[in-house]
């Protein structure tokens, strides 16, 4: 929703360049979303609507919610199950009522997706000031290569020729907190840079990610990660920090 506006412009030119007979709609003011993450959520949810365990894994149904028509996708940004509940904006304030929910801000649920090892657009990647692959990023997992899709052939390229850097999971174990920007050192030496980093509640870590070379990659690898000026020593990490059972 954040690139609503660009994305628009976008698809505007290219309608126009390729002379389509296509009428491009921004809609994204027109729906409001209220996510329900947690490992009650489901249970919740059954409180108010038909059978929301039934959708599978990020699947998508219509179902009611409240008396209130959505689209229910099991899908969320928490590491934990939960839905995540598209609704017309007029009706997103019954919905909210009729759950009962505590909100949780911004912070909160970063602490919670980078515990579960998820990475967010323009801090682990950006498509104008930091472009990475996949692969780079350690999600290839989530191409299928034996499958056609846009843009294949040059994925197919780009990991057939391999990469440089990858992304990691780093635990601080000096006392400190690694952020965004701050130098990753290998005996003393800069090899990469810090993409996010926080205060983990439920390991009482602090925990990161970053960039690094691939022969600095392994779990176990001692590094260091400026902050403040100060060297604080950390640990490569294999991902995610943390996951339910």
């Amino acid at each position: 929703a954040g690139h609503d506006a660009e994305l628009y412009d976008r698809w505007v030119d290219r309608a126009d360049e390729w002379e389509l007979d296509a009428v491009v709609d921004n809609r994204t003011a027109a729906y409001g979303m209220v996510a329900v993450q947690g490992p009650e959520a489901i249970a919740l949810l059954s409180d108010h609507c038909e059978s929301p365990g039934a959708v599978g894994r990020f699947s998508v149904a219509p179902r009611t919610v409240a008396g209130v028509d959505c689209l229910l996708a099991r899908t969320g940004y928490t590491g934990e199950d939960g839905v995540e509940l598209l609704v017309d904006a007029d009706d997103v304030a019954a919905v909210w009522s009729a759950l009962s929910c505590q909100p949780c801000g911004l912070g909160a649920r970063d602490t919670l997706r980078l515990e579960a090892g998820l990475l967010l657009s323009g801090q682990e990647f950006d498509p104008e000031t930091n472009p990475r692959t996949p692969y780079e990023a350690d999600i290839g997992f989530a191409v299928a290569l034996d499958t056609d899709f846009v843009g294949r052939d040059a994925l197919a390229r780009k990991r057939e020729a391999g990469f440089a850097e990858t992304l990691i999971g780093f635990r601080l174990v000096d006392r400190g907190i690694a952020r965004h920007g701050h130098e990753i050192a290998v005996d003393g030496e800069p090899v990469g840079t810090v993409t996010s980093g926080t205060m983990s509640p439920t390991l009482g870590d602090a925990i990161g990610l970053g960039y690094v070379p691939v022969e600095h990659a392994d779990p176990g690898t001692e590094l260091s990660v400026v902050v403040r000026g100060v060297d604080k020593r950390a640990e490569v990490e294999p991902l995610p920090f943390y996951q339910r059972g």
